[in-house]
């Protein structure tokens, strides 16, 4: 009984995830689902795969920026190479937004010598930044969704509060360190030091960096825009390529629906995703719709399991790194 219980524990969310995907498989005509992936030529995928390179330059370039500023001048392949690393870490992890963080800092403080308080406060500034900028960008996708035909309410309140409150604590966190305050040591100092002298000593480097160097930060905030912006063109790329019929309003539902999916504590949204895709486009009419959300979906899916397989490779040299002592 110890044993079914750990296992749960450890791959319950996964187990959970396949469980769904596998209900929509049920479901949907794979026949139909081939035929729509068939009409995506090499070119296109060639497209498509140049739009994908190009929207994660803005994402490596983000931590780049803010490493450098920090007076780490670590190569930006580099960075990429640790950015994707994390990000297969994070997308096969419970949550596929967060995970891979602890792999960043110690890769950066083995290979590169960049003290733990340093790395630990660049990948902080980093995620806080993609946090801010996902929710600005979300928030209007939500009101375009709650305002549309599929929901039959005028009341909006229950939608948008929690996400600009999210937006103004983030806000108010970084507006805070940008004027040299320390919110979260004042809110950590009744923890043991243990867990408070990490705390205190990381954000007084945030803090320093963005009191500073407003500069690197506004340009790490393009960036983050930017890599949100390309994705977006990406994923409209995508519907175009399968013959999708949407407007310009569609694609942002979409879009949001796709994002909040993989907001849910399942490694890579596993059957979130797909059943997000496939409720908003039967929602909005589309023909076909579950067979051409679950080749959407698919196509989505392969190209972030090949990203998550060429992180996990770089993410490979991850034992070396640990056992290295720094000079």
């Amino acid at each position: 009984m110890q044993v079914i219980v750990r296992f749960l524990r450890r791959y319950g969310w996964l187990l959970l995830g396949i469980v769904l995907f596998s209900i929509l498989a049920f479901n949907v005509s794979w026949a139909d689902t081939w035929q729509a992936l068939r009409r995506l030529t090499w070119g296109a995928i060639l497209i498509l795969a140049v739009a994908n390179v190009a929207a994660l330059l803005p994402m490596f370039g983000r931590w780049w920026v803010i490493l450098q500023a920090q007076g780490e001048p670590v190569p930006f392949w580099d960075v990429a190479r640790y950015s994707l690393g994390g990000f297969a870490i994070s997308y096969i992890t419970p949550g596929p937004q967060f995970g891979g963080e602890p792999y960043q800092v110690i890769q950066l403080n083995r290979k590169h010598n960049v003290p733990l308080a340093q790395a630990a406060a660049s990948v902080t500034i980093e995620k806080m930044l993609m946090l801010l900028t996902n929710l600005l960008f979300l928030i209007p996708g939500v009101v375009l969704l709650v305002q549309s035909q599929l929901f039959a309410t005028a009341d909006l309140r229950w939608v948008v509060w929690p996400g600009l409150m999210g937006v103004l604590a983030l806000a108010g966190l970084l507006g805070g360190w940008v004027f040299n305050r320390r919110p979260l040591s004042r809110l950590a100092h009744r923890l043991p030091s243990r867990w408070s002298n990490p705390i205190n000593e990381t954000e007084n480097v945030i803090a320093d960096f963005c009191h500073n160097r407003p500069r690197a930060l506004l340009w790490a905030s393009l960036f983050s825009a930017a890599n949100w912006l390309l994705l977006a063109v990406e994923y409209g790329m995508m519907a175009q390529f399968l013959g999708v019929p949407l407007s310009a309003t569609q694609a942002l539902i979409m879009l949001t629906v796709f994002r909040l999916a993989l907001l849910m504590p399942i490694p890579g949204g596993l059957g979130a995703v797909e059943g997000g895709h496939i409720w908003i486009f039967e929602a909005m009419g589309i023909p076909m719709g579950a067979e051409l959300a679950v080749s959407f979906s698919l196509l989505i899916r392969l190209r972030d399991i090949l990203l998550t397989c060429v992180g996990l490779w770089w993410a490979g040299t991850l034992p070396a790194a640990v056992g290295q002592e720094s000079p």
